[in-house]
């Protein structure tokens, strides 16, 4: 018998067994019995349209790389027919190759498949991207894991920083700008630092092409207004933001860098000859704990910007009319699965705060309650959830902090 008619005899059966059982009730139903059908009747519908195997291509920020591989191969160990493909590209990459798909387009960046899910770090790549392509082509996002900006710095040079600042907060874009500003010049021995530590070299991520670096320059530009607020082009348009941006931007020790995870993987491997403090995600101090003790000796210490964002890491499927019914489905259940309560605690394991409200942050067994977690610094108290402009703004925030650094 033809395949196709196969797959429609099992959908057709799929959809009588639900009809049936409906109407063999004529009682009012609670409303727990009712999802408990309705969630049947999804499922039944999905094993149908998922009868012979089909292949779906996942584009993800780079950062949560070893939890969705993780992950990926729970799913694919319980749905076998589904083939999940994983794309590990800079958020802010993968925005501006989707920005530019069109309805006819078969591929993307670098002849790359389309990706029937997009996971950015942050809802600020899905903002900028439907504004671009003025709909939602980038629909039903859910967020999968939470991490909010963080810097994280060398405990021995967080202690000396945090020392001489104590009557100033301590670790702060304030401070690092008056750190890095005349007379002090960014010399460590100027603020209470080891003067074999030389000059303060900060690392961040290249706010055009990474989520993270993107959370960088919004802190920053939140310090700098010193409020929650919306920040608006007008009041960024001076000189006087360029000065102080360009400041932090000059103590960086080498280029900006396109992918978090890639900075925090340099920082672990070269250590603090090159990097004193990174701001960039809690979640990777935390998958970097002990790497850092083992690699060099020198645990890490957390804080969190006085203005802070989290990075929501939504998944979005990307509407567009090349992707077949059953891809729709197996995103749709590759995108549930992770959200999952197993898997959601298994994002706690690397570093990040679950999406789901009821599986909690700080429970036993979570790596956020283990003591030595805790006296790096991470904490419920991340700092003021700063407001973010629409998309439009964004866009013209970034073409500010370039025409400053640049």
């Amino acid at each position: 018998m033809p395949r196709s008619r196969i797959l429609f005899l099992l959908i057709l059966g799929a959809s009588v067994a639900v009809i049936a059982i409906i109407a063999l009730s004529n009682q009012p139903v609670s409303p727990e019995l009712q999802a408990q059908r309705d969630a049947t009747a999804t499922m039944a519908a999905r094993q149908a349209l998922l009868a012979s195997t089909v292949k779906i291509v996942v584009s993800y920020g780079t950062e949560k790389r070893r939890w969705l591989e993780d992950a990926t191969q729970r799913f694919e160990a319980q749905h076998p027919n589904v083939d999940v493909e994983l794309l590990g590209e800079g958020s802010m990459e993968s925005y501006r190759a989707l920005s530019n798909v069109s309805d006819a387009s078969s591929t993307y960046w670098r002849n790359r498949p389309l990706p029937i899910l997009w996971s950015p770090g942050g809802r600020i790549q899905v903002a900028l991207l439907n504004a671009d392509q003025a709909r939602e082509f980038a629909k039903d996002c859910k967020d999968l894991v939470l991490s909010p900006l963080a810097f994280i710095m060398w405990k021995d040079r967080a202690d000396a920083f945090e020392d001489f600042y104590k009557d100033r907060g301590g670790v702060s874009f304030e401070n690092l700008e008056d750190a890095l500003s005349s007379p002090k010049d960014g010399r460590w021995s100027e603020f209470g630092g080891d003067p074999n530590w030389g000059l303060l070299k900060v690392g961040y991520a290249n706010p055009n092409e990474s989520n993270g670096g993107f959370m960088f320059l919004m802190a920053l530009v939140h310090a700098y207004l010193d409020r929650t607020e919306a920040a608006t082009v007008a009041e960024l348009s001076g000189p006087k933001f360029a000065e102080y941006a360009r400041r932090i931007a000059r103590a960086i020790s080498i280029e900006p860098l396109n992918s978090s995870g890639v900075l925090m993987d340099n920082m672990m491997r070269q250590g603090p000859a090159t990097y004193d403090l990174v701001i960039i995600h809690e979640a990777l101090a935390i998958e970097n704990h002990q790497i850092a003790i083992d690699r060099h000796g020198i645990p890490l210490r957390v804080f969190y910007p006085k203005y802070n964002l989290f990075s929501e890491h939504p998944m979005c499927l990307i509407d567009h009319p090349s992707f077949t019914p059953q891809q729709r489905e197996a995103a749709k259940l590759y995108q549930d699965f992770l959200l999952s309560r197993e898997i959601q605690e298994l994002a706690r394991m690397y570093g990040y705060r679950p999406a789901v409200t009821d599986v909690p942050i700080f429970a036993g067994g979570s790596p956020f309650n283990d003591p030595e977690i805790r006296a790096m610094g991470v904490s419920n108290n991340v700092g003021q959830t700063l407001r973010q402009p629409d998309g439009n703004t964004l866009k013209q925030l970034l073409t500010i902090w370039n025409r400053a650094v640049n």
